[in-house]
């Protein structure tokens, strides 16, 4: 089994908008059915915390991946909770405090703006300290539905692929949407 560990932000502030990745997740499912996802949103610090100590439950087992999706807003090396601001740095510590080593063997996607523009520094620290076997993420601000397209289609080849084999493949077959969202990894 695959699984998706995704927590989303606030992304608009407005009780009338609804921008969400869960219709994406739900549409994954119902393609791979194979792909499972959890949800859960997290717009504190201490929201995130409480959803790190859920995830702290899974394991990798058998080859199989689970992937930490943290969608919402960003701006380099940072993710936005609502009104708080978290380096990289800063959520290692978090997912350290909930279990050292927390992401050990795990991909971790950041489905925000930005957030990996210029932090290969940050980026390596941020893979030694939580074990993350790989991040990706979004160099440069992005057209949500853009955004929302590339990650299925890398869901789609994580389906089937290790993770960093999914990304190669990505780049090599829609390198023009790769480049237009600067979706990068980094591995460990």
């Amino acid at each position: 089994m695959k699984l998706i560990f995704a927590v989303e932000s606030d992304w608009e502030g407005s009780a009338k908008k609804q921008s969400s990745i869960l219709p994406m997740l739900q549409c994954i499912n119902g393609i791979y059915p194979s792909i499972k996802y959890i949800f859960r949103t997290a717009n504190t610090k201490e929201e995130l915390r409480y959803c790190l100590t859920k995830f702290k439950q899974l394991r990798r087992k058998n080859g199989d991946f689970c992937a930490f999706f943290y969608s919402g807003h960003g701006s380099t090396g940072k993710i936005h909770l609502g009104k708080e601001i978290l380096t990289l740095s800063d959520l290692a510590k978090v997912a350290n405090d909930v279990e050292e080593g927390l992401f050990d063997g795990h991909l971790v996607h950041f489905d925000s703006c930005s957030v990996v523009r210029n932090s290969d520094v940050e980026l390596k620290e941020f893979i030694n300290s939580t074990g993350a076997s790989l991040v990706t993420g979004f160099d440069r601000d992005v057209d949500f539905i853009e955004s929302l397209a590339l990650e299925m289609i890398f869901i789609d080849y994580i389906s089937d692929n290790k993770p960093y084999t999914a990304y190669k493949k990505i780049i090599k077959n829609y390198s023009e949407l790769c480049n237009r969202t600067g979706f990068i990894a980094v591995k460990k």
